[in-house]
């Protein structure tokens, strides 16, 4: 009879976890990133601070913390390797949305 693999109901939960951490990192990053790069002349510093710097500061909050639940997840030897995985996982995420939005205009939607 094959081995059954054994479900390690906290650790699944800790991954879900993760990335459910990385929505809410993926969005202020973009969205900070997108006043900073689209608005910094237009915009007064206080407004870019509240609308840009803030939603970055929190991204990154959100990533460290999704980064926290993977290392726990598979248990690694530091967090370093961990936020590593993470950013990679959200950047590819707003790669994919920023790529999404480009088609979408040049589609004239």
């Amino acid at each position: 009879m094959p081995k059954v693999a054994t479900l390690h109901a906290k650790s699944d939960l800790l991954k879900v976890a993760s990335v459910v951490a990385t929505i809410p990192a993926c969005f202020l990053l973009f969205s900070g990133g997108f006043v900073l790069v689209h608005f910094w002349l237009v915009y007064a510093a206080r407004d870019l601070f509240l609308f840009g710097v803030l939603p970055l500061v929190g991204g990154v909050c959100w990533l460290i913390f999704a980064a926290w639940f993977s290392s726990k997840a598979v248990g690694a030897a530091s967090l370093w390797d961990s936020i590593g995985l993470v950013a990679l996982r959200a950047l590819g995420a707003i790669a994919v949305a920023s790529i999404g939005a480009v088609v979408m205009k040049m589609k004239g939607r």
